[in-house]
């Protein structure tokens, strides 16, 4: 996903947070879920990956769609970094 991080926040002082997200205790155990998550998701999709119309949380579609919400969640910091470094050098 490719969106402005600032229109979605409106508010610099959280795009700041969202920034350093990873060097408060929160923000660390937070991801440390989310990168052991991505991990099992990977590994089941990779390994025993299953068309599952019936319980669509097992099928490989929906775990791909996982996979992806925690990508764009642990990459939330790099892109907060970016849009505020862009907005201070405008």
């Amino acid at each position: 996903m490719n969106l402005n991080l600032l229109k979605l926040l409106q508010n610099r002082e959280k795009l700041t947070y969202i920034e350093r997200m990873e060097e408060v205790a929160v923000g660390k155990a937070l991801f440390e879920i989310l990168n052991n998550a991505l991990v099992i998701l990977r590994e089941k999709n990779e390994n025993r990956p299953q068309i599952n119309d019936d319980d669509i949380p097992q099928d490989f579609r929906y775990i791909a769609g996982q996979i992806s919400l925690v990508n764009f969640i642990l990459d939330l910091p790099r892109k907060a970094n970016i849009e505020n470094t862009t907005e201070r050098g405008s």
